[in-house]
């Protein structure tokens, strides 16, 4: 069997528990063409609008978050399993 790319659309998004001033988090769970993986895993994921980030120069802002999102080791820092 092909192994098919994670994006966003492999999530089935179950409701947003988060927002931000330009982003926001949603609870979903990993699903393959409609069914859930059989770890029934929780992700939260960051949806952020990249139109405001690049006409109001924050880049810099959102790849900070992102590498001490993905180098930090702590119980209070989700770790990341995805970037898309």
């Amino acid at each position: 069997m092909k192994q098919k790319r994670i994006n966003i659309n492999s999530f089935k998004i179950l409701e947003m528990i988060g927002l931000g001033g330009f982003s926001k988090v949603f609870l979903g769970k990993l699903s393959y063409e409609g069914r859930h993986i059989a770890t029934q895993k929780l992700h939260a994921l960051k949806v952020i609008d990249k139109k405001f980030i690049l006409g109001n120069n924050k880049e810099d802002i959102i790849l900070n978050e992102r590498e001490i999102m993905i180098n930090s080791k702590h119980p209070f820092i989700v770790k990341v399993d995805f970037i898309f």
